[in-house]
Parts: C-alpha cells; sequence; structure tokens
C-alpha cells in the first residue's frame, strides 16, 4: 500500500484532522494537504519519517517498505544465505 494512503487510512481511523497529523509529523498543515490531495509527494527523508511514525502506531509488520528485509539467521542459512556483512578489507 501506498504510504500517503497509509497515512491517510491512520488518519481517517484515528478521527484525527489534518493539522493534528501535521502537528504529530512535525511538518506544515499545507504540507499534509498537499500529500493527501496528492499534489505533492514526501521527499525521502519526509518519506522515512512518515514510515517510522507509522510504525510507531500500527507496528512494523504493517508497513510494506522498499528496503531489503533482514532475513531471521536459520532461515538464512536454510537459505544459503548470510545476514553477516563484509568488510572491504576482505575484498582487497
Amino acid at each position: 500500500m501506498d504510504i500517503i494512503k497509509q497515512l491517510e487510512l491512520y488518519r481517517l481511523e484515528n478521527r484525527i484532522t489534518q493539522v493534528d497529523l501535521a502537528k504529530d509529523l512535525k511538518v506544515a498543515f499545507s504540507t499534509v494537504s498537499r500529500w493527501l490531495n496528492g499534489k505533492t509527494t514526501p521527499n525521502k527523508i519526509q518519506q522515512y519519517h512518515i514510515e517510522k511514525f507509522l510504525a510507531q502506531r500500527f507496528g512494523s509488520s504493517a508497513l510494506t517498505t522498499s528496503r531489503k528485509a533482514v532475513v531471521w539467521p536459520p532461515i538464512a542459512n536454510a537459505m544459503g544465505r548470510s545476514n553477516k556483512v563484509r568488510s572491504k578489507k576482505a575484498d582487497m
């Protein structure tokens, strides 16, 4: 689901105004209004903060993000993958 749709869903389910949502997100009311009306989209930093805000409210499992998921180690091992980060020195 699109992050703006999630934000609007949160706003409607919790019966808060755009003004209150803007205060919660620490942005101007006009910014939230433009997002919800489709006139603009949040930049990457704003999008990060919106995702963080929604994750606190809904729980992280309810959000779909474009970030790569970290796989639980036993599952990663079964899939032949590793979550270990290689150092650049090892590549030299």
